[in-house]
């Protein structure tokens, strides 16, 4: 069940990539089986979704949180 979640996730996130003129996505766990995805978007703002060894949060799309960001994550 996780694979096909994840691979809807890194589908829906290629496609917003492809959206925008430099596309920028990371990720990192901090425990197992945390896996945190983020994302700067063309206006600067970090979107955010992250798995809980369960199912993907939020659930439907991924958590905007505002600013301005400078560079991509790294």
């Amino acid at each position: 069940m996780m694979y096909r979640q994840l691979a809807a996730l890194i589908q829906t996130a290629a496609v917003v990539a492809a959206l925008t003129d430099d596309p920028c996505l990371s990720a990192v766990s901090w425990s197992d089986p945390r896996v945190d995805l983020f994302g700067v978007a063309a206006d600067a703002s970090i979107w955010h979704k992250f798995y809980t060894g369960h199912d993907w949060q939020p659930v439907s799309k991924f958590e905007y949180l505002p600013s301005h960001a400078k560079a991509a994550p790294r």
